[in-house]
């Protein structure tokens, strides 16, 4: 019993991400032309070179991922990864065609800022995303820094004034 509730958990919590995931590229990342990194900042590089929908070359570099996952590390890598790689690109295509969603914003700022933070954990959760991520594929690795400041369009959450430094005259 309490294996399935950690499973049902677990599960539910790769839909909710993928959703959540596929709404924050379909309305925000792709529409204002921002790269991503992984699997979507290729099928978003590609799409401008290859006439195909973005979630379908997504779904294509995912099963590529895969097949090099299940050579290098074998069936479990593939059986851990598999729901992501899968639903990610079937969430972003429905989100795609959700009439309305690329006009959300038009300014690449504000669209990289909530295209981010959509994918953002916050301290308190940390540890609680690490056991999860690490409970589904335990070869995973997670990129965590600390933000200090954020900046950009007159804007600062911290006031740091630097003087720069003076060119030498010759």
């Amino acid at each position: 019993m309490k294996r399935l509730k950690k499973a049902s958990e677990v599960g539910f919590a790769i839909i909710a991400g993928n959703v959540l995931l596929g709404f924050a590229v379909a309305a925000f990342i792709l529409p204002s032309g921002v790269i991503m990194g992984g699997a979507t900042g290729v099928g978003v590089v590609l799409a401008r070179f290859i006439p195909l929908d973005t979630a379908l070359i997504v779904l294509c570099v995912n099963l590529l991922a895969l097949a090099l996952g299940w050579a290098v590390l074998g069936w479990k890598f593939v059986l851990a990864t598999v729901a992501s790689s899968l639903l990610y690109p079937v969430f972003l295509g429905a989100a795609q065609r959700v009439p309305g969603i690329e006009g959300l914003t038009a300014d690449p700022l504000l669209s990289a800022l909530l295209g981010g933070v959509l994918c953002v954990i916050p301290p308190r959760k940390l540890y609680a995303a690490q056991s999860l991520i690490q409970s589904v594929d335990p070869h995973a690795f997670l990129t965590i820094t600390q933000i200090r400041e954020v900046r950009g369009q007159g804007f600062s959450s911290e006031r740091v004034y630097v003087e720069p430094p003076e060119s030498p005259i010759e």
